[in-house]
């Protein structure tokens, strides 16, 4: 559960403002506040299925939107990159970086990838 909680916490953070706000406020009081679908369904005067259902299609919105734009698979790619780049010698760090901006930017000659 708390895979899925930060992978939701992902999400929410990138594209939750893409949902409408009665989704955006179930899931926020569901994974960001804690509260349970019983507490929310009394908050919002509806049966605990009717808010899980909400939150269940804002799940999948929201899953939708990363499995199209690729935005959190993109900046982990480029987070791990910079890292591996951290981590090179002075020596290879200029070639690293070259590398790496030919491969995001596919301009090799200008920045004189290896």
């Amino acid at each position: 559960m708390l895979e899925k909680t930060l992978e939701m916490g992902k999400l929410i953070d990138v594209y939750g403002k893409l949902l409408t706000p009665h989704q955006a406020e179930l899931i926020d009081l569901y994974y960001n506040k804690d509260i349970s679908l019983f507490e929310i369904a009394e908050i919002f005067n509806i049966s605990r299925q009717a808010a899980r259902d909400a939150i269940v299609r804002g799940e999948r919105q929201l899953k939708d939107y990363e499995s199209k734009l690729g935005l959190i698979k993109s900046q982990e790619m480029v987070l791990s990159l910079i890292e591996r780049g951290k981590a090179a010698s002075e020596g290879e760090k200029n070639a690293y970086f070259d590398n790496i901006a030919a491969e995001l930017f596919g301009k090799e000659e200008e920045y004189g990838a290896v």
